[in-house]
C-alpha cells in the first residue's frame, strides 16, 4: 500500500505555493519528509549568486523548486510535478516547504 503526499513549495514571500510535488510512495514522516529535510537543509537561500560563491546556494526559492525536483526524481513514476491548487491525492500527509531568512524550512500536516 502506498503512502500518498504532497510536498508544496512556496515563493519567497513564503505566502504563495510556486508547485506542488506529488509523492505516491513513502510520503511519511520518516521517509519523504526526512528526505526533504535533508535535501532543505543542505542549501542556503541567496539574492544573486557570486561569482565566488563555492557552497550549495538556491537563488531565491524558485531556483530551489527546481534544484527540490532534479534531486527527488530518478526514475519513471512515483514523483510528479502539479499546479499549486493541487488537492485531493489520497495524500495522507502535505508538507509545506518555505523560507526561513536564508534557511528552508519543512513543516508537516498530516490529513
Amino acid at each position: 500500500m502506498s503512502t500518498r503526499a504532497l510536498a508544496k513549495v512556496y515563493d519567497d514571500s513564503g505566502e504563495k505555493v510556486l508547485v506542488t510535488i506529488y509523492k505516491h510512495w513513502d510520503g511519511y514522516p520518516e521517509g519523504f519528509g526526512a528526505e526533504l529535510e535533508l535535501i532543505c537543509n543542505g542549501y542556503t537561500l541567496v539574492n544573486g549568486i557570486g561569482l565566488d560563491n563555492k557552497s550549495v546556494v538556491a537563488n531565491g526559492m524558485p531556483c530551489f523548486a527546481a534544484t527540490l525536483i532534479k534531486e527527488l526524481k530518478r526514475e519513471a513514476g512515483d514523483v510528479y510535478v502539479y499546479p499549486p491548487d493541487t488537492s485531493g491525492m489520497w495524500e495522507e500527509y502535505i508538507y509545506h516547504i518555505k523560507p526561513d531568512g536564508e534557511q528552508i524550512k519543512v513543516t508537516c500536516e498530516e490529513v
